[in-house]
């Protein structure tokens, strides 16, 4: 049996053919065209936004500069009474020529060093004291306030304080100060012990008298057929010294003397 193709069949194919070549055409070729121009257009606002962040940057680039003038200023006067970073060493140096200075003798010192930068806490009744407990009391007001938690908000709300704790630790700043603890014993006339005392006390310098206590010692002199017993006076004295390091623009100053 023999079939012949009908006109309308010729007329079928011929639409079913452009049908499927107009797919072919938008499926491979219009549509990752419009693909590329839409991650253009993109592309685009992206980097007009950081056009205008950077703009917005260069115009507030003197402020930042007299600003940062400003804060130079005030931490070199901020660190002006503060000690220079020292070693052990030259710590030990330090208090052994000050014990010397006052004619006393130094009977031994305890060193101790710090590991990372110090932070102290105001003085009680100090107003940063006040203003600290009166935030640490409305914190705590506000979390009594807030109602009960299910288990699943309670653990994402673990979670996203973790991860607010975390971020606050990576934006601690070294203050660059550091606290060293140096306790000596001396020996000498309570006069001059107390002359040190007090000049330690009274002192511009960045140094905290923790704690002193005077004692005596009783040693013979002389030999044995004409001896006598000597009183010797000894202070045992703590003290908490401050170091701050250097800036940059102090460096650089040092630098350019040597």
């Amino acid at each position: 049996m023999k079939t012949e193709m009908t006109e309308k069949d010729k007329k079928l194919l011929m639409i079913l053919a452009i049908f499927v070549i107009v797919v072919c055409i938008g499926y491979w070729g219009i549509m990752p065209t419009m693909d590329q121009i839409s991650a253009i257009n993109e592309e685009t606002l992206v980097q007009q936004d950081l056009q205008t962040q950077n703009e917005m940057k260069i115009m507030e680039l003197p402020m930042i500069v007299e600003d940062n003038k400003s804060y130079e200023e005030k931490i070199l006067k901020a660190r002006k009474n503060y000690y220079d970073v020292m070693t052990s060493d030259e710590v030990d140096k330090y208090f052994t020529g000050m014990a010397l200075d006052y004619d006393l003798y130094a009977y031994d010192l305890v060193i101790d060093m710090p590991d990372e930068s110090t932070t102290t806490a105001p003085y009680q009744y100090s107003e940063k004291a006040e203003k600290l407990a009166q935030a640490a009391l409305e914190a705590e007001e506000e979390s009594t306030e807030e109602e009960p938690l299910s288990n699943s908000e309670e653990s994402l709300e673990e979670i996203g304080e973790a991860e607010e704790d975390e971020e606050e630790e990576e934006m601690v700043v070294d203050n660059g100060i550091y606290m060293v603890t140096v306790t000596q014993r001396l020996g000498g006339s309570k006069k001059k012990c107390q002359k040190l005392i007090n000049d330690l006390s009274n002192s511009k310098e960045k140094v905290r008298v923790v704690s002193y206590t005077y004692s005596t010692t009783d040693e013979l002199v002389g030999n044995e057929s004409d001896y006598k017993v000597k009183s010797q006076n000894v202070l045992e004295l703590t003290v908490e010294i401050y170091m701050c390091a250097a800036t940059q623009e102090e460096e650089i100053e040092d630098g350019s003397k040597e």
